[in-house]
């Protein structure tokens, strides 16, 4: 292995990336989110673009 070679695999030893899982509580927020948001958006958008347009 070249003085090159070398370096690029030294360069590259420490460079690992992990995730992290995201926690349930996190999903239910998003879910509760987007449930919330689209019946908002049936409940009182719709209804209003009815008298509007």
């Amino acid at each position: 292995m070249s003085d090159a070679e070398k370096q690029i695999v030294d360069e590259h030893r420490f460079h690992t990336y992990t995730t992290h899982a995201i926690p349930w509580w996190v999903r239910a927020i998003w879910l509760f989110f987007w449930v919330g948001t689209i019946a908002y958006f049936i409940a009182y958008l719709i209804p209003a673009a009815k008298h509007y347009f």
